[in-house]
């Protein structure tokens, strides 16, 4: 029985004109936006526009934990909530795919964050 390989997609980056597919020029960046205390009720707040993506910020806190056996004085905890606008997305399978993305780049946020933070803390005293 022989094994199935996926044949390896060959990306095209550039257009003919040697411009890259969004019409900006090899040495032309993406535009930047950048603003801060956009958000009224949290503690500090940015909103960052790169190119076509527009991303809102906000830190609340500090506050008791709860439940308070999750408590210790020399860590805190790190929520981070993502969310991709849903608006976004046509047809039932893009939609579909762009939720299982976001369940990865959860998945990647909940733990990348805490510990890099943590071990850059406790090591950089």
């Amino acid at each position: 029985m022989g094994v199935l390989v996926p044949e390896k997609k060959q990306y095209k980056l550039f257009r003919e004109d040697g411009k890259r597919l969004d019409g900006r020029a090899v040495d032309e960046l993406r535009s930047f936006k950048c603003e801060i205390g956009v958000l009224n009720n949290a503690n500090g707040s940015a909103y960052v526009e790169h190119g076509g993506n527009k991303i809102y910020a906000g830190v609340y806190g500090p506050r008791e934990v709860h439940p308070r056996h999750l408590a210790r004085p020399d860590r805190g905890i790190l929520r981070v909530y993502y969310r991709m606008a849903t608006f976004l997305f046509m047809n039932e399978q893009a939609l579909h795919q762009i939720e299982e993305l976001m369940k990865y780049q959860r998945l990647f946020l909940k733990h990348s964050p805490q510990h890099y933070f943590w071990n850059y803390i406790l090591t950089h005293k």
